[in-house]
């Protein structure tokens, strides 16, 4: 049995891919690719991660004993021995990428390419990271019912990150992120912040894995990221998307799905 919830198509040992989801996202993020794959060979798998979805802690004393990121990475991969799936390849958004990352690192056998949509690989600066960690886990403080946290989902989708979206597109990610727990996106922030975790730039840099840096054009602070992890990381691609903002396989599912496919097939050769 698994300890994460998860969703599945087609999934087997040989040509998946594991998708990992964003902040205050779900499995269900990803439905859109799911359906556009569905045609394909391409068996697809995508987890809720601890705090989100129906992954809670409330339900799972097994989830208290996390940490850190590489602990969620850790549970995944055991997760995906449970279901028989040995070899996959991996997908990773934003919070979910720098999951995909630890993955690949501590499991580089396993992980036939790494492909990372608007993914950071961390903060450098000790004292950076610091203050980042103590803005995440004071970043729910105040909210306390469904109107703070709506407010408070109006205005994070305000943030440039998300500036190219259409209204719809807005509404049905605050319709979804609205589902979540306070309390249990507080617990997931805690382990899963950004600022705590090392930069993996240069353990990245010592596995023998394609990478694949997908990115939208609108999106100034990622689009910089990715050409950092490019010049940094030999075996990176950058693949830019045009007019697209943070979220792009929400914006542009289908072409998402057509990179994501010609990465792969990259990768195989």
């Amino acid at each position: 049995m698994t300890k994460l919830n998860y969703i599945k198509r087609k999934a087997n040992s040989e040509d998946t891919i594991v998708f990992l989801h964003g902040f205050m996202g779900c499995a269900e993020n990803f439905f859109q690719i799911f359906d556009l794959l569905n045609q394909t060979r391409f068996g697809c798998i995508a987890f809720d991660l601890p705090g989100h979805g129906m992954s809670l802690f409330s339900d799972s004393n097994k989830l208290d004993i996390l940490d850190n990121a590489a602990d969620v990475g850790s549970l995944v991969l055991q997760d995906l021995s449970t279901l028989n799936i040995n070899k996959f390849h991996l997908y990773g958004y934003s919070m979910g990428g720098r999951i995909a990352q630890q993955i690949a690192i501590s499991a580089e056998n396993r992980v036939k390419s790494l492909i990372l949509e608007s993914a950071s690989f961390g903060i450098e600066d000790k004292q950076a990271r610091k203050q980042r960690y103590e803005q995440d886990r004071a970043l729910l403080s105040n909210i306390h019912d469904n109107d703070s946290l709506e407010k408070f989902l109006v205005k994070w989708h305000k943030n440039p990150l998300f500036a190219s979206l259409n209204a719809r597109q807005v509404q049905m990610l605050i319709a979804q992120k609205k589902k979540n727990s306070t309390t249990e996106l507080t617990k997931a922030l805690k382990i899963m912040s950004v600022g705590n975790q090392p930069c993996l730039l240069d353990r990245l840099s010592s596995i023998n894995i394609p990478i694949h840096l997908f990115c939208g054009s609108a999106d100034i602070k990622y689009m910089e990221i990715a050409q950092t992890g490019q010049n940094r990381l030999l075996s990176a691609s950058i693949y830019p998307f045009k007019n697209a903002s943070h979220n792009i396989h929400m914006q542009y599912p289908e072409s998402v799905c057509e990179m994501l496919l010609r990465a792969i097939q990259v990768s195989i050769k």
